[in-house]
């Protein structure tokens, strides 16, 4: 994932570790501790060593290369080595010297993050006629040395249940009645009617067409602004204001987004521009609506029709409520957990991997948000190798069957075989996925093993709760 600076943050599904298979060449490294899990690494490379290599690349590309004057593969050597000796030369001692890079980390077992920095050495210079032994500099970042923290039942942490009343299962029911009625489009507003209404930020970088019913909107002089929209007409709309700074609403109910892209949005600086006004007819209360909202359930009453509705509303405020946890669970471990960085190698690093400047300025001011990406990394990281949680391929294609055949219900079981195939062959997909299980894992184990308070509390308590935290 990369945050808002650019940084690479490692997989936990990778660990930060580099394991790279173990070759013969392995020439001796000085180590200096240049600052805080902040080290140099100094390999000297003698003409010895990397002369022959330079030598064979040479009669390689000798048979490869048409010199006027000389049959394929008859050009003399000398003339070959004018012609390409510096840039050989260059490549041979750059492979060498990240060979020797590659086996000096995995043989001493260096835990690092990031990727080694190459620093430029003065005073040595590069001439095929005349070599000399070849200088390299690199400066790495340590992984530190760190305790997870127990949670315990005095950590503060709350596992939050809704209380479902029969007021929530009351609207939930009315909310199916509408959902599922008919609707006409109308010439003319009023106040239970439908917008069907383009929404784009004022810098033109997001735009979604979305359905608003304006009987939602929480605050009045926002409700009522509404009535006087015009077909076509674009005006500015503070759609917090609108929805009384209830996030959760706007993100799940209104946009129908995800957090992460919520989190880069001024809700209160929209621009809504009217296409069409439709008129709800609410669906009678029968068993047609019971069949459509629950197929196959054979539902004949509205008691049990209720019953159904807050069976649903549990599993749905469960899941709610569990990401709550999930954050409240992550937030308490970055807090509790002590761990130095090295945060002068670390702003090095990105600025190092980033094709395009950054402002040093932006970077210093979003550093510790890098921070914390890197530090529940590292935290990720040894819950998962304390605790076996890699996933194992049997495990991923189980679980995006499981998450397909969810989606695409009735869909013919060879089809999402196939499908599942194709996804898990796109590698980007591959490690998303991979990614997503390692996450679960790791919730699922630290929230087993800790004690938290269980508090059961109203709708709008825990919506308050909600709108704080973002």
């Amino acid at each position: 994932m990369f945050n808002d600076v650019g940084v690479r943050v490692p997989s936990p599904a990778l660990f930060l570790f580099l394991y790279i298979q173990t070759r013969l060449y392995m020439p001796q490294f000085n180590r200096e501790v240049i600052g805080t899990l902040h080290e140099k690494l100094i390999l000297t490379l003698s003409k010895e060593e990397f002369l022959p290599k330079v030598e064979e690349a040479l009669k390689k590309i000798r048979k490869k290369v048409i010199v006027k004057g000389f049959r394929q593969g008859e050009a003399p050597l000398d003339r070959i080595k004018k012609m390409h000796g510096q840039e050989i030369m260059g490549e041979e001692i750059g492979k060498l010297a990240n060979i020797a890079l590659d086996n000096y980390i995995h043989q001493n077992k260096i835990a690092f993050l990031g990727n080694p920095l190459a620093l430029p050495v003065s005073g040595q210079s590069m001439d095929v006629n005349h070599p000399s032994d070849h200088v390299f500099e690199f400066e790495i970042g340590i992984q530190p040395q760190f305790e997870i923290p127990s949670l315990g039942a005095n950590s503060g942490i709350i596992n939050y249940s809704i209380d479902i009343t029969d007021e929530l299962v009351q609207k939930e029911l009315e909310y199916e009645q509408t959902r599922n009625g008919k609707s006409e489009e109308a010439e003319t507003i009023e106040a239970e009617d439908v917008l069907n209404i383009d929404v784009t930020s004022l810098d033109g970088t997001f735009s979604k067409n979305i359905n608003l019913l304006i009987s939602a909107v929480k605050n009045e002089a926002k409700r009522s602004s509404l009535l006087s929209l015009v077909k076509e007409a674009t005006q500015a709309f503070n759609f917090e204001e609108a929805y009384e700074g209830d996030k959760e609403l706007l993100i799940h109910k209104v946009f129908n987004i995800e957090h992460q892209e919520a989190d880069t949005l001024d809700f209160s600086t929209m621009q809504i521009t009217l296409k069409k006004i439709f008129r709800l007819h609410k669906a009678p209360i029968d068993t047609v609506l019971f069949e459509t909202v629950f197929p196959n359930r054979n539902i004949l009453d509205v008691a049990a029709f209720k019953v159904a509705l807050k069976e649903e509303l549990l599993k749905v405020y469960a899941k709610e409520t569990e990401k709550k946890l999930q954050f409240d669970v992550q937030k308490k471990l970055l807090e509790l957990t002590n761990m130095d960085l090295p945060e002068t190698f670390l702003k090095r690093w990105i600025i190092s991997v980033n094709k395009q400047a950054i402002d040093t300025a932006k970077l210093d001011a979003e550093f510790s948000a890098v921070i914390a990406d890197t530090k529940w990394t590292l935290i990720k990281n040894k819950i998962v190798i304390s605790n076996q949680l890699q996933v194992q391929e049997k495990d991923l294609r189980d679980n995006v069957m499981a998450y397909l055949q969810q989606t695409y219900q009735g869909i013919d079981a060879a089809f999402l075989d196939d499908l599942c195939t194709r996804i898990l062959s796109n590698e980007k997909e591959r490690n998303y996925m991979v990614e997503q299980m390692i996450d679960k894992r790791v919730m699922d184990s630290v929230i087993g093993q800790s004690t938290f308070e269980n508090k059961t509390i109203s709708m709008e308590a825990y919506e308050h709760l909600i709108s704080h935290h973002h």
